[in-house]
């Protein structure tokens, strides 16, 4: 049963976080931030993230920034989060828009970080790198 404060699974925005001009990029090259890959670090990832880059950190302020059906309690998911999306996404359509690479809130290294893809069925090809720079799909995540 439900039990309060416990995380049972993630939900995922059916849309993705529309494109600024600038684009939504994971955050500024050379400043390490460290993140976790698993499964329940995406929230405090996002927050991390926030707090060492503030606004440059655009993928993570965009999903701590939406609101939908009344709840703000979104975020950009871990590595491990991203990829069990990956797997539903073959049972669920996700729609998703933007090409196939979405922003995990997961670093690699103090320049690059890792995108996932988060629909097909390709899952050898479902990840890659990418300089923090680049632009990205933007999906939000939250618990319940």
């Amino acid at each position: 049963g439900y039990i309060s404060g416990q995380v049972h699974g993630i939900i995922v925005a059916l849309n993705d976080i529309p494109q600024p001009s600038w684009g939504l990029t994971f955050g500024m090259l050379n400043i390490s931030t460290p993140t976790s890959r698993g499964i329940g670090t995406g929230c405090e990832n996002t927050y991390k993230l926030y707090e060492i880059l503030g606004t440059d950190a655009r993928s993570s302020k965009a999903c701590l920034d939406y609101s939908k059906d009344g709840y703000e309690d979104w975020f950009l998911p871990s590595y491990e989060e991203s990829k069990k999306i990956h797997q539903a996404s073959k049972i669920v359509d996700l729609s998703i828009s933007f090409g196939s690479y979405y922003w995990t809130s997961t670093e690699f290294d103090k320049n690059n970080a890792i995108l996932f893809k988060l629909q097909g069925d390709d899952s050898s090809n479902s990840e890659m790198t990418a300089d923090k720079g680049s632009v990205g799909g933007v999906r939000p995540v939250r618990y319940f």
